[in-house]
């Protein structure tokens, strides 16, 4: 038994409307995470180029917030604005902010240090649609990468060296 089309025509609409409520509020919330987290560095640095030693910022701001609003307001979590603000300092929201990404996607990229591979993975996240679940097996595998490169570039370099004091070249003693 089909359904009349008015019928599939109305749940296409609230199914839509639904959609465009979740985009709006995660939004909101990244936008928020972001000023949250600006608002704490503004703090913390009182206008110097660096944070004091020994401020407890984070750790009074967490217990008044999570007093008033509950959960979300943990020190982990007012960390991860902060880190958020700061990986993200010249962000322009509206122009520049994933509306079809969740606050779950931003908390895995900020985690990359590589700017270049932070906008990358924003971009393949946003346009392939990809969940955080089909997303971690690809930061997982680009931290293994750089891991990688980074021990057998080492240790390329260290080859290299002792090559170069014994007064050969890899090249050279590898054939």
């Amino acid at each position: 038994m089909t359904l009349p089309s008015y019928i599939a025509d109305i749940k296409q609409i609230i199914i839509s409307a639904r959609n465009k409520a979740h985009t709006a509020i995660y939004s909101a919330m990244i936008e928020a995470y972001w000023l949250i987290g600006r608002r704490i560095v503004e703090e913390e640095q009182n206008g110097k180029q660096r944070a004091e030693y020994g401020k407890e910022v984070i750790k009074t701001l967490s217990e008044e917030l999570q007093n008033e609003f509950g959960k979300g307001f943990a020190d982990r979590c007012l960390r991860e604005y902060r880190q958020f603000y700061q990986n993200f300092m010249d962000f322009e929201f509206g122009t520049q902010c994933v509306p079809n990404l969740t606050w779950s996607h931003y908390r895995l990229i900020i985690r990359l240090s590589d700017k270049n591979a932070v906008k990358y993975y924003l971009t393949e996240a946003s346009e392939n649609n990809l969940s955080v679940r089909t997303l971690i097996p690809f930061l997982y595998a680009f931290q293994c990468q750089l891991h990688l490169f980074s021990y057998y570039g080492s240790f390329c370099l260290l080859e290299k060296s002792i090559l170069s004091r014994k007064g050969g070249t890899a090249k050279e003693k590898s054939v």
